[in-house]
């Protein structure tokens, strides 16, 4: 896993930006950014503690979703239909990352989109 250079990582969400109207291209250009920070060095294996996280994982620093959350907050507000088509292709992925990322935007759509937000609460 790289250090995480914040310009670098800001930019590359600035273009997750530009295909936000394309959710299919929007979480290829996503998964690549996990990818990219994920942590290729863990290797899991068989262990005796149970699993807790059911979930695949990248294994992403934390503030990548953190950062995401407050770059596409803006767009979330803004644009909520699109949002809506990004949540719901997010959780399809079932992995950790792009879940978390989901529950985040989910939580970031204005009071106008409660009842999709509350459709896909009582889904998930």
């Amino acid at each position: 896993m790289p250090a995480i250079e914040f310009s670098r990582l800001r930019t590359k969400i600035e273009l997750l930006g530009k295909v936000y109207n394309q959710p299919g291209q929007f979480l290829k250009d996503l998964q690549d950014l996990y990818f990219f920070y994920s942590d290729l060095t863990f290797q899991s294996g068989k262990s005796n503690a149970a699993n807790v996280n059911a979930l695949k994982t990248y294994r992403t620093p934390l503030i990548i979703n953190r950062e995401l959350e407050r770059l596409l907050r803006p767009r979330a507000l803004a644009e909520p239909e699109e949002t809506l088509k990004i949540i719901d292709e997010l959780w399809q992925t079932k992995m950790l990352e792009p879940c978390q990322l989901a529950a985040g935007l989910l939580g970031s759509l204005p009071m106008e989109s409660a009842d999709a937000v509350f459709e896909r609460i009582q889904s998930w």
